[in-house]
């Protein structure tokens, strides 16, 4: 890597990586997982550069996840931390899916995992946690999902970012820590832009109600499905439900 391409990525990640309507990303990580750079080279390249800690933090999680993965493969399947392992409904999980949950940013996320095989890093823990929290479905369910389409699906970070998102991994997210997604969608995709280009049905709607939920659960919009869950209420069932076994 060239000083200044180095500097680019740093930048960029370090100040964008969350908003949705750029791209902020380092783009390694298809490269990554089929073995086209090894996470040495990038650490080594990136290492001795201010300003990169963000970026090599998330190397080392990388590294971290598949530590664990190898030296405890139930975690593959299983729970680390409690018992609750989510609630199995068929129905629900079509809808997500499909992206027909009403919902823009989840529905957003994915259409563009189904389209184009990738999910923007912010978008895949509000997802994630909109799956395990909101919809209550089991976290396996979704990382297996993922792991059906992701280009850049790597077993170990992707199990245990499902388990941090669910609760329940080694180093879990706390459970009474739900994302609320209209309030993501609001500060990392203002103006839409990453939600209108996977959801050409909502392109012309107005900004402000993709992150208003009580105009979407009381307005009918043409081609386009009315929130399936009220998150408010959802999320004290959720609470609830992982309080009981922490």
């Amino acid at each position: 890597f060239g000083r200044q391409s180095q500097r680019g990525i740093r930048d960029r990640y370090q100040n964008e990586r969350d908003y949705l309507d750029v791209d902020g990303s380092s783009n390694f990580s298809i490269a990554l997982r089929f073995g086209l750079i090894s996470i040495r080279e990038v650490y080594r390249s990136f290492a001795g550069l201010e300003g990169s800690e963000a970026f090599i933090r998330q190397l080392i999680f990388r590294d971290y996840y598949a530590y664990l993965l190898f030296h405890f493969p139930s975690l593959q399947v299983q729970n680390y931390k409690g018992s609750f392992n989510g609630i199995e409904n068929q129905d629900l999980f079509e809808k997500f899916c499909s992206a027909q949950t009403g919902v823009p940013i989840i529905d957003a996320g994915v259409k563009e995992l189904l389209s184009t095989g990738k999910m923007h890093n912010r978008v895949r823990m509000v997802v994630a946690s909109f799956f395990t929290k909101d919809l209550l479905l089991p976290w396996q369910w979704g990382e297996n999902f993922f792991a059906k389409h992701l280009l850049d699906y790597d077993a170990a970070s992707n199990i245990l970012s499902w388990q941090w998102s669910a609760g329940t991994g080694i180093d879990p997210q706390p459970y009474f820590r739900i994302f609320n997604p209209y309030l993501q969608s609001k500060k990392f995709d203002k103006n839409a832009f990453y939600m209108k280009k996977y959801l050409l049905q909502l392109e012309h709607l107005e900004s402000k109600y993709f992150h208003d939920e009580r105009y979407l659960l009381g307005t009918t919009i043409e081609n386009y499905v009315q929130p399936i869950v009220d998150h408010k209420e959802v999320a004290k069932v959720a609470i609830n439900a992982f309080k009981n076994i922490h």
